[in-house]
């Protein structure tokens, strides 16, 4: 249950208005119920938020007194109305009696409805009965910019015990590889498996508020901490927890995780789920053998890919015009980047010899007037090799 003075705090209910019985504020709220029959008093679960426009008593000043007197017996937190279409004003003599039985008298504004009032108050002692949801919620309005007050954000954080502008925050994002659709009772289980992980990171000293949460395909952990050093030497212990977790949770599938870079205030906790989801995207791209995927390894390619996916861009292209349609080629030289420009571990992988390797770069070196042995020519050969990755990554998978 809520205290009734802190549900008429919420955005969508201050326009309602105390006009007598202030002394009931206080009480708590586990219910609403909607009135317009005389004999309510049987339907009341008691803590209830009566709603009502008065109109089975709108002609007796008495009887609505006496309905007060009844509804304050049977425990009920408040009375809302919603005066104009049957009531044009509360009477004195009503304002009286909920002082006198402590029952809050409240007034509800023509331009709210019920279903309004209905929906936030249970929304909220929901929440209320559930902290995990809360948090959960307040970090979503965060991340995908839910608010309008930045000043009004940060102090709800501090309602909630969450120092959002001087703690530190990681975000961890759980997902499954880019181009499956997983079952979901498999999204079900690594949701599980993510808050499962959170409640693991919470127990461990130095960290605080450890946040689990869910979207569509993903389960996000928000670590918190006052010294972002206390995550980072945390982090391995947590990530092996994870890893356990998912293991059970989905023997027969395989999980990624990417990970933000630490940061603070509202903009950094909306910055590090980002860069979570650009890490784990990007590493499944250019590591798919990895299950980890930090933001600071593939910061570059992230960068990267801001550019290719702007449609009016064809950077790098020219690189490898003249050797765009000859597989043998193309490939060759993907194999030699991701190996570390090594020429014997790209011949191994290609299950070529050694001489191969490099007769193919020299043909790249003809064609193109590249060579892989000049840095200048190697950094525009590798970014367009990293950019038509990218861009057919793209166009073919979904994540």
């Amino acid at each position: 249950m809520v205290a009734l003075e802190k549900l008429l705090r919420l955005p969508k209910l201050q326009g309602i208005e105390v006009i007598a019985g202030r002394s009931g504020l206080k009480r708590s709220v586990g219910h609403v119920t909607v009135m317009e029959v005389p004999d309510i008093i049987q339907w009341l679960k008691g803590d209830d938020f009566l709603i009502t426009s008065l109109y089975a008593v709108k002609d007796d000043a008495g009887e609505q007194c006496r309905l007060i007197k009844k509804l304050a017996r049977a425990s009920c937190a408040c009375v809302a109305v919603k005066t104009g279409q049957y009531v044009k004003e509360i009477s004195a003599e009503l304002k009286t009696a909920a002082d006198e039985y402590g029952i809050a008298l409240l007034r509800i504004p023509y331009t709210l409805s019920y279903i309004d009032i209905i929906v936030n108050v249970m929304n909220y002692i929901f929440e209320e009965r559930n902290p995990r949801v809360v948090l959960e919620k307040y970090i979503k309005d965060i991340i995908f910019e839910a608010y309008t007050d930045p000043g009004l954000m940060i102090e709800r954080g501090n309602t909630l015990g969450l120092s959002v502008a001087r703690n530190q925050y990681l975000a961890m994002t759980l997902q499954f590889p880019m181009g499956q659709s997983p079952a979901q009772e498999d999204v079900q289980a690594l949701w599980r498996a993510g808050i499962a992980a959170a409640r693991f990171a919470s127990t461990q000293k130095g960290l605080l508020h450890c946040i689990a949460v869910t979207t569509q395909m993903n389960c996000s952990i928000f670590l918190d901490a006052e010294e972002g050093t206390a995550i980072t030497r945390l982090l391995p212990l947590i990530e092996k927890e994870a890893l356990t977790l998912l293991a059970q949770a989905l023997p027969s599938r395989r999980a990624c995780i990417g990970y933000g870079r630490v940061d603070s205030g509202l903009a950094g906790i909306r910055g590090t789920y980002v860069n979570s989801l650009s890490a784990s995207r990007m590493g499944q791209i250019f590591y798919p053998n990895r299950q980890i995927h930090h933001y600071a390894d593939v910061e570059m390619l992230c960068t990267l890919e801001k550019v290719i996916t702007d449609k009016k861009t064809v950077l790098f292209d020219g690189f490898l015009e003249k050797i765009a349609d000859n597989g043998e080629l193309m490939e060759t030289l993907t194999a030699y980047f991701e190996s570390d420009t090594g020429a014997e571990e790209t011949a191994s992988r290609l299950f070529v010899h050694k001489n191969t390797v490099k007769y193919r770069l020299q043909r790249v070196k003809d064609l193109t007037g590249l060579d892989v042995k000049v840095f200048n020519d190697a950094v525009k050969l590798y970014l367009a090799i990293a950019a038509r990755k990218i861009r057919t990554s793209c166009i073919s998978l979904t994540y």
